[in-house]
């Protein structure tokens, strides 16, 4: 991009002389006064739109991407719900208390949704029910090796109204993250080897995990396949 600018500047400088030689009816060779003006001219122009251009990079927002390899396994937040081991903070998008009275309803709007449930009968008494959102996970890249953009997936949380949770359909999205290069011609002048950024994605469904007494009546109207119970001893 930068190349572009130089070439078209030093085009349109020189069509620019030209014009003004041939108006003036002299010839268009250039004397040492003509030439100092013109190199003069040139450099202030590249120093003005190099002055430009980091301005504008400056000010521009920069998203905090984390840096993972497939070296780095991703947290098992699915397997830590089902044993019952301790899962990182990072993973936990909101947690929330509810109260009931007598039963509980389970829906789930968006079958076409790629999340999971998980409902845990806790044998406390009561009419209180935990409920624990874990975030989705997205890395832009093959096997695990990427980019973590997983805190610019946006979610629609479950809703409760009475008796009732049910998660909403969640909001269509974009994610487009624009990376630039060195040029190819600036490349061949460097020892440095031009960063290959990776294509592709895997994901991690959102989980949501509830802890109902077993004083409360369920009433889950889910897919089998996308819900576990679970019982402890």
């Amino acid at each position: 991009m930068m190349l572009g600018t130089v070439i078209i500047t030093l085009l349109a400088s020189s069509i620019a002389i030209v014009i003004w030689k041939m108006k003036r009816g002299t010839r268009l060779g250039f004397s040492r006064t003509t030439h100092f003006i013109f190199m003069g001219s040139y450099i202030a122009l590249l120093i003005v739109i190099l002055i430009v251009s980091e301005l504008m990079a400056q000010t521009q927002n920069r998203p905090d991407l984390k840096r993972v390899s497939a070296s780095q396994q991703e947290f098992d937040v699915d397997r830590a719900i089902i044993t019952g081991k301790p899962i990182p903070e990072e993973e936990l998008l909101i947690e929330r208390l509810h109260e009931v009275k007598g039963s509980l309803t389970i829906k789930q709007s968006d079958y076409g949704y790629n999340l999971h449930y998980y409902i845990e009968r806790s044998k406390n008494g009561g009419n209180q029910v935990i409920e624990r959102v874990y975030r989705p996970s997205l890395i832009n890249g093959e096997d695990s090796n990427g980019y973590d953009i997983s805190n610019y997936v946006q979610v629609n949380l479950p809703k409760w109204t009475d008796d009732e949770v049910n998660v909403p359909m969640q909001p269509t999205q974009k994610l487009v993250f624009t990376s630039f290069h060195d040029s190819n011609v600036i490349s061949q002048f460097t020892n440095q080897q031009t960063l290959e950024y990776y294509n592709g994605y895997s994901m991690r469904s959102m989980k949501v995990y509830l802890i109902v007494p077993d004083s409360v009546q369920l009433n889950i109207q889910l897919e089998s396949d996308s819900y576990n119970e679970i019982t402890r001893d």
